[in-house]
């Protein structure tokens, strides 16, 4: 087991405020050189089920970054919490060096159906 310092802790939330005012700046810099200010070119992004895990910058950016980009024009990023709905989502960061390596995206799946009115955890209990 090993123990974290607070500045560790502190350096890790520094650099992940910074990477959400570059998310809030994008515009002028491509997508490559945006994320290669905050996270290492061979970082991992492990999503939550339906959605999957994603290796290095460039398959990041095909993946997930440039359908929300594409398909979702209209988008605001408001920050990185959401204030207007109860979706549970926690996002947990390891930063290596002076970059981030990985983010563990955990949502509560059943909990977000239910939300949109299908009730999985009911359908089972009827399928058994």
């Amino acid at each position: 087991m090993f123990a974290v310092s607070a500045a560790c802790g502190e350096a890790t939330l520094a650099l992940i405020s910074r990477m959400i005012g570059d998310i809030k700046a994008a515009g002028t810099l491509t997508p490559q050189d945006e994320l290669g200010q905050c996270w290492h070119d061979d970082m991992i992004c492990w999503g939550p089920d339906g959605i999957g895990a994603t290796y290095t910058i460039d398959r990041y950016i095909e993946q997930h970054q440039r359908p929300f980009r594409t398909k979702l024009p209209d988008r605001h990023f408001n920050g990185h919490l959401c204030r207007a709905a109860d979706m549970r989502v926690v996002d947990i960061y390891r930063r290596e060096g002076d970059k981030l390596a990985e983010n563990w995206i955990f949502i509560d799946i059943l909990h977000f159906l239910n939300m949109q009115g299908v009730d999985v955890l009911a359908g089972l209990k009827k399928a058994l």
